[in-house]
């Protein structure tokens, strides 16, 4: 589906932002691939395909970004910027996530009850607002008015004033 919106130039970012989707989904089906058959079947391990996947599409999102984002600084600094601030929080949520969040968590358990859900709901909401405002900057890292505006060029089929 996603393959005919881009060959008939229906979705807004063209081929590039095509690519980032198609990316995305090879390794976000890696990752929960990997999830549903615990990681073997059969006796099989499937780490090795798992990880070759996730590379393979990885290394497609790396192409796919670098064309999208071409020479466009401002484009480049949104990306960094969402990658800081979602990053950490989606490596503490996968930590804890796997159990292994005890390490930042444990230290706190000697604390009030109350003085913990207080602190875990501050904590939440920061971490939601920071993230939030993270992919928000990954995806308009890949606005292509952005290009357009950086480049001076016009959209396609607009008019003068």
């Amino acid at each position: 589906m996603l393959g005919a919106l881009v060959g008939f130039g229906l979705l807004g970012g063209g081929v590039p932002v095509g690519a980032l989707c198609v990316a995305g989904t090879i390794v976000m089906g890696s990752v929960f691939g990997s999830i549903s058959v615990q990681h073997a079947v059969g006796g099989t391990s499937l780490v090795p395909f798992v990880v070759l996947r996730a590379v393979l599409g990885g290394a497609v999102l790396l192409g796919a970004t670098i064309v999208a984002l071409g020479p466009t600084p401002a484009g480049w600094r949104r990306l960094a910027v969402g990658l800081a601030l979602s990053g950490p929080v989606l490596f503490a949520v996968g930590l804890i996530a796997l159990g292994r969040g005890r390490s930042f968590t444990g230290p706190l358990t000697s604390m009030p009850p109350a003085a913990l859900w207080a602190g875990g709901l501050v904590a939440f909401v920061v971490a939601s607002v920071v993230f939030a405002v993270g992919v928000d900057l990954l995806i308009r890292a890949f606005d292509p008015d952005l290009q357009r505006r950086v480049s001076g060029k016009p959209r396609s089929g607009s008019r003068p004033a």
